[in-house]
């Protein structure tokens, strides 16, 4: 699996025209404004795609933020099979994503991404961000 990842980098960079490295397990994708993180959890059979929806500190106190996150990770039909997470190192909330190791290629990626844009712009519309 490790040169499997390094592949999907490789290629994913080649198709994009930048390099995209990856630094202890993970990998900061840069596509229009938006930056999409790509983890290589190991051992797992998939890699964890996430993005930036805010910071933790934009949703202040109000515990009704809270239970819309909660009740936004049973809405398929928002979150498409995604979840959304705190991310504690900074202090975000994320949209997850997954994609299965064996079957990840550069297009089932890019396809990935452009799927989440969308999905993070409604999250941010129920929240009222």
């Amino acid at each position: 699996m490790h040169t499997q990842k390094h592949q999907l980098l490789k290629k994913l960079s080649q198709k994009l025209g930048k390099q995209i490295p990856l630094v202890e397990g993970a990998a900061v994708i840069s596509i229009n404004d938006d930056k999409v993180y790509l983890e290589f959890p190991e051992p797992s059979p998939v890699y964890i795609v996430h993005m930036e929806i805010c910071s933790i500190s934009s949703l202040g106190s109000n515990l009704q933020h809270l239970e819309a996150i909660l009740q936004l990770n049973s809405r398929l039909d928002v979150l498409c099979c995604g979840w959304l997470g705190f991310h504690k190192s900074t202090n975000t909330l994320r949209y997850f994503n997954t994609l299965p190791a064996q079957l990840a290629s550069e297009n089932l990626l890019l396809d990935t991404i452009s799927a989440m844009v969308p999905v993070k712009q409604k999250v941010i519309r129920i929240l009222n961000l």
